[in-house]
């Protein structure tokens, strides 16, 4: 998945997913990576410590809700 493909899933503008990112790096859970189709894009790649993590939370589109987009609470 690319670095835009993550901003236009999670709505999250491109500083927010990149700083993420940077971190995740850091931390060996992913690595950066070309595509086979468009040398200019680059590709973000699960690593095998990434893949093995358990799902947690996460933002409200990757749960399948919308965030603030809900039925108004009842007074």
């Amino acid at each position: 998945m690319s670095q835009r493909e993550i901003c236009a899933y999670t709505l999250l503008p491109r500083q927010t997913v990149n700083n993420v990112i940077n971190v995740f790096a850091s931390q060996g859970l992913l690595r950066w990576g070309g595509s086979k189709h468009d040398k200019r894009v680059k590709r973000i790649h699960l690593t095998d410590e990434g893949g093995a993590l358990p799902p947690r939370g996460g933002h409200a589109r990757a749960r399948g809700g919308t965030a603030g987009h809900g039925r108004a609470r009842a007074r």
